[in-house]
């Protein structure tokens, strides 16, 4: 009696779990950005001396990490990444929309 039960409540839901399904969106990287990707930002080999005379101080450093050292300056709108005093990456920070406010929605 029992299996009988048990039956009757595994085969429905079986069926329903086997007609749900969920499309995958993938956008490459590269695409994710948008018109933020063409943001001016250091580049590959340049020293921590030059990025600060040409972009200022940042808004964060954090420490280094490991051996070699890893670094990492915030700025508004690009993370820089640095071994040891030389830029190895730099990329470019999500900038949320605006959400839309009830002034906005009213003017």
């Amino acid at each position: 009696m029992m299996k009988h039960c048990v039956l009757w409540v595994l085969v429905p839901l079986s069926i329903v779990s086997a007609s749900v399904n969920a499309e995958v969106l993938r956008i490459p990287l590269g695409q994710q950005t948008g018109a933020q990707q063409h943001v001016d930002r250091p580049t590959l080999g340049m020293s921590q001396a030059s990025v600060l005379e040409q972009y200022g101080e940042p808004e964060q450093r954090y420490t280094p990490v490991g051996q070699p050292p890893i670094s990492r300056w915030q700025y508004k709108e690009f993370t820089v990444y640095f071994e040891s005093n030389i830029v190895m990456h730099s990329v470019v920070r999500h900038q949320p929309k605006e959400e839309a406010t009830l002034e906005s929605i009213e003017e």
